[in-house]
């Protein structure tokens, strides 16, 4: 859709992908809130059916980016098997992920959606794929710098709006459904863990 969007009469022209979002950088060390419960968006935890890990501060060991409401996660590690975390609505406040994530943050909430499945094209794929360095196959990663100007059609912000409204509700839904299914495994395991304890 992307490619075609190049010579499609919607696009006004073509810009970087930094015209659209910013990237935060503000780090956090959980060692100093060992106590504290995180919402912890790592790597392991996407490839585990997209649900972050909760845990204290004490048992995580390294510095991590923190989390923002409404912002997309791009994993930089490896990008030809993307890894893009939609994190529309969470408002959690204790949240940080792992700094192979990236965190992006549209500079307005109508390019929310339009971010999100730009990051996920075979266009945005192919290109970070490109520029991926490393030592390894299994460990390449591309350069932030490389994802803030990559190239982007640049659309009506009135088309984009209209495109947010139509998909967030769709993407709420989802998000919605994943968080039940959430609690109910939540349940299931603490039911399973009561029976074995009476049988016990």
């Amino acid at each position: 859709i992307y490619n075609n969007l190049l010579n499609d009469s919607l696009v006004e022209d073509v810009t970087y992908l930094s015209y659209y979002v910013e990237l935060s950088k503000t780090t956090l060390n959980p060692q100093n809130f060992k106590e504290t419960f995180f919402y912890h968006y790592s790597i392991p935890s996407f490839d585990n059916h997209q649900i972050p890990v909760i845990e204290t501060g004490k048992l995580i060991n390294s510095n991590k980016f923190i989390v923002k409401d409404n912002c997309i996660l791009l994993s930089k590690l490896n990008p030809n098997f993307p890894r893009v975390w939609n994190l529309y609505g969470t408002n959690k406040t204790t949240a940080i992920c792992s700094t192979e994530f990236l965190v992006f943050i549209p500079k307005e909430i109508e390019y929310f959606t339009y971010i999100l499945y730009f990051f996920k094209s075979t266009y945005a794929i192919e290109y970070l794929s490109s520029r991926a360095t490393g030592t390894s196959n299994s460990h390449q990663r591309v350069k932030p710098q490389e994802i803030l100007d990559m190239p982007i059609p640049n659309i009506d912000k009135r088309i984009l709006s209209n495109l947010n409204l139509k998909i967030l509700p769709l993407i709420n839904n989802i998000l919605n459904k994943q968080k039940e299914n959430d609690n109910l495994k939540e349940m299931l395991n603490v039911l399973l863990s009561k029976m074995a304890t009476i049988e016990g």
